[in-house]
This record gives structure tokens, C-alpha cells and sequence, in this order.
């Protein structure tokens, strides 16, 4: 199960780690394999994943709960 804490399941992305990703190729390539490792693992996971979801689901968040096969 994938939950969320406080007011937002997922408020968004580090605007200042965005701002830097549009400038610097390392960083940028470094963030979307991240993101793309934990894309791959959700898709693969061998065991329903359940998305507990109070709020709003924003950037990677809403992909996560796009993921899940219960939420």
C-alpha cells in the first residue's frame, strides 16, 4: 500500500531541483531514470498495489495512483 501524509497524497516536485534539471543534462538525466526505475518497479511488482489517496495526487504521485490497481 502507497499512502500519503498530510494535506496532498503527492503536492508536486522540488521546483528549485526542476528549475536546476532544465540547466544541467547530468542532473536531468539522473531524475528521470529515477523516475523511470520507479515507474518500472511499480509496473512489475509481483503483488497488488493499493493506493490509499487523501488529496491531490500531482507530477509523480498522480502517476503512482495511475499505477496502483486499487485506490
Amino acid at each position: 500500500m502507497i499512502t500519503g501524509e498530510g494535506k496532498a497524497f503527492s503536492a508536486g516536485g522540488d521546483l528549485d531541483l526542476i528549475k536546476g534539471m532544465g540547466d544541467d543534462h547530468a542532473l536531468r538525466r539522473a531524475v528521470l531514470l529515477e523516475a523511470k526505475a520507479i515507474v518500472r518497479g511499480l509496473v512489475d511488482f509481483p503483488l497488488p498495489l493499493v493506493a490509499a489517496v487523501k488529496g491531490p495526487a500531482v507530477g509523480l504521485g498522480c502517476s503512482l495512483v495511475s499505477l496502483s490497481d486499487w485506490c
